[in-house]
């Protein structure tokens, strides 16, 4: 294995990561995939809420990994007061609960990402890599499982009020694209994107991109 030797930026700098899972065999897998990528850095563990609040106010991560279920709470609620405490805070729910009303109550509470455990090691990087960039993450599963295709029975859908390009942008940004990813997948402007994302938020009456995501994956 290379030796990196040059000097180490602050872009270079590994993202602080903190676990809060209590099973101890995946907490044993997430520590040995996360020593593999210099991008992160695991700096503390905790398998309950009570341990979780400690470690992250003591740690101030700039990523918390949380379960759903934990053994003393509700991980999404955890995740809620946790980002309340700490603004700054990225939270990814990497869980084995696929429930549309789970996932939509994750990230309407503030969630940044929803990763199933099932997924591989790529899929979970893919996720903190957009929570390191300042983005949101939805595995493809997850978003194609809940966001409607066009149908005849769309107008029972909330997202039969968008258009057809409408509706693909939102589909994109269930799947975790940001907005310079979705114009480069588009061939758009980044400015056109987001016009189109705020005509989104006005016809749908939300509020930010989470709401959003989490209104679409109940419309299903």
């Amino acid at each position: 294995m290379a030796i990196n030797t040059n000097n180490t930026t602050a872009d270079d700098a590994p993202t602080s990561v903190v676990i809060v899972e209590d099973h101890s065999l995946i907490r044993d897998g997430l520590r040995m995939l996360l020593a593999l990528e210099r991008k992160f850095q695991l700096v503390g563990e905790a398998g309950t809420v009570a341990d979780a609040k400690t470690v992250i106010a003591t740690k101030l991560p700039t990523i918390a990994i949380i379960d759903v279920g934990l053994p003393d709470g509700d991980g999404i609620e955890l995740a809620a007061a946790l980002i309340k405490a700490h603004p700054m805070l990225r939270v990814l729910m990497l869980t084995g609960d696929l429930n549309s009303a789970t996932v939509a109550r994750a990230l309407a509470m503030g969630a940044h990402g929803y990763v199933h455990k099932q997924h591989n090691a790529d899929e979970l990087f893919a996720a903190l890599g957009a929570l390191r960039e300042g983005g949101r993450y939805v595995s493809q599963s997850v978003a194609a499982s809940y966001v409607p295709a066009p149908s005849a029975n769309r107008a029972a859908s909330p997202l039969a009020k968008l258009t057809e390009r409408e509706r693909e942008i939102v589909a994109m940004l269930c799947e975790g694209d940001s907005s310079k990813h979705v114009a480069r997948k588009l061939d758009l402007s980044v400015a056109t994107v987001r016009k189109h994302r705020e005509n989104i938020m006005g016809k749908l009456d939300v509020h930010s991109v989470a709401e959003l995501i989490a209104l679409a994956l109940r419309a299903r």
